[in-house]
């Protein structure tokens, strides 16, 4: 038998002591001493030991394939990313046929085809925008297009659907061996993060078929989203959800997120819906015919009313149990409300607040005033809604400890959330979510967890390390 003493938190209670015996918990409470012949497993003064946590949304095979890639995160204008360029030897990061880029946050604009031209002679470069909702292409790589791709933009700038089909078509272009170890790279990496639990978006049935193949190799458990209106087909593969980051808008760094008022930045321009009604009813219909739940992305308020305008309709009397909107930024008192009463979840990423947040934060330069109610944690909380918490990696990095952090620290300080609350998102929310024993630690289950140097009170996330008995 183990004994640890110290400080232990579960669904909100404190611990000082828990008792393991062959890996598993036996006893959890406040004693102060251990049992005569136990091994004594003492936490540092500023440590405390966390139940292991989840990431609820991640692009999996991507993020994979962008460890691997250019990461251009640290880069924010195009004279720096041309300047950076020159130096990088781009052969590097070829995945198969071309040079893969991500991250690139620009102050300005994105890069032309012909600007990327005369950086890098004949060499085909897919860069994307850190929001995942606008690319360029360099000349090489536009060449690479096939025919059926028409009225491609002469700068070879891509947003919107047209973004869509290009991303679509440079990803199917890998074969399963690339596939396969990016899956291996990206579970390693979110284990390595603490997030025991993976929430993985997967955009292809064929990449789904793949990664059920060889999930039981890998670190971490799955939940796999399949990101597909087909419901018969993901029925098939034995998943109980369907959709993912199934795109109802865009973003607003792309400005393509649907808003119900025009941008502040670009008056002429109130984002995009990707479905229509009929649509879209089609599909939700069929998701609860066949007991599935849906998740699909949602930003701006009018794609978010979207959703639950639909959602309505084809709930009649029913609960959503398990439905999901994914990201939700910019959602009204009035519609979290509804989506409350739906019984649908949120699944939100609290790292956003922190890179785009703020008075002087993207949101604010899209929205105006507006930034003031981008993710309204706090409102949700109190109105009943479970929210979860992801990264949406490889937007950000998976990193839950982080995520608890950034919530108890967003920029609007009337959204906040408290510690408790913060680490339900990433921990006992899941588990919810999931019907499963995720989240807290419980009698019988494996004593693993994450230990937080520090807490979360400092200006920065705190350090942390895996910790488990064998």
């Amino acid at each position: 038998m183990k004994c640890v003493m110290g400080k232990m938190i579960s669904s909100g209670n404190e611990y000082e002591r828990m008792l393991v015996d062959d890996g598993k918990i036996i006893a959890l409470d406040n004693e102060k001493t251990a049992p005569q012949d136990a091994e004594v497993i003492e936490l540092a003064q500023n440590q405390m030991l966390i139940p292991p946590l989840a990431d609820c949304h991640t692009h999996f095979f991507q993020t994979g394939i962008y460890l691997g890639a250019l990461d251009l995160s640290k880069i924010s204008t195009k004279s720096e990313l041309f300047s950076f360029l020159r130096w990088t030897t781009l052969n590097e990061y070829r995945i198969g046929e071309v040079v893969w880029a991500f991250g690139f946050d620009p102050q300005d604009n994105m890069p032309s085809a012909d600007e990327l031209q005369s950086i890098a002679p004949d060499v085909p470069i897919f860069l994307r925008r850190v929001d995942g909702h606008s690319c360029s292409l360099s000349s090489a790589a536009m060449k690479m297009l096939p025919a059926e791709f028409k009225n491609l933009p002469e700068d070879g700038i891509f947003s919107g659907e047209q973004q869509e089909k290009v991303v679509e078509y440079f990803l199917k272009k890998l074969d399963e061996r690339t596939l396969i170890d990016a899956a291996f790279r990206v579970a390693e990496y979110a284990k390595s993060a603490g997030a025991f639990v993976v929430h993985s978006l997967v955009p292809f049935v064929e990449w789904a078929e793949l990664l059920l193949k060889i999930e039981v190799k890998l670190p971490v458990k799955l939940e796999i989203f399949v990101e597909t209106t087909d419901v018969e087909r993901v029925k098939s593969l034995g998943l109980n959800q369907i959709g993912g980051c199934i795109l109802l808008d865009g973003s607003f760094g792309s400005h393509t997120a649907a808003v119900s008022l025009p941008y502040d930045d670009e008056p002429q321009k109130n984002g995009v819906l990707y479905f229509t009604d009929d649509k879209l009813k089609k599909f939700f219909q069929a998701a609860l015919n066949n007991d599935m739940a849906v998740a699909m992305h949602a930003i701006g308020d009018r794609a978010i009313e979207q959703y639950l305008r639909v959602a309505e309709y084809v709930a009649g009397e029913n609960s959503l149990r398990r439905w999901r909107i994914e990201h939700s930024e910019l959602i009204s008192p009035e519609q979290i409300d509804r989506a409350a009463n739906l019984g649908l979840n949120l699944s939100v990423q609290p790292a956003f607040e922190n890179r785009w947040g703020g008075p002087d934060g993207l949101y604010a330069k899209r929205l105006g005033e507006r930034w003031r109610r981008t993710n309204p944690f706090r409102r949700e909380v109190d109105s009943g809604v479970l929210l979860l918490g992801g990264s949406d990696s490889y937007i950000t990095p998976i990193d839950p400890v982080s995520g608890i952090f950034y919530a108890m620290h967003h920029p609007n300080e009337r959204q906040r959330l408290n510690f408790k609350k913060s680490l339900d998102m990433f921990s006992k929310n899941v588990g919810i979510w999931m019907g499963k024993n995720f989240g807290e630690f419980k009698i019988g289950e494996i004593a693993e967890g994450v230990i937080v140097d520090g807490g979360f009170d400092g200006e920065s996330p705190p350090e942390f390390e895996l910790w488990n008995i064998e």
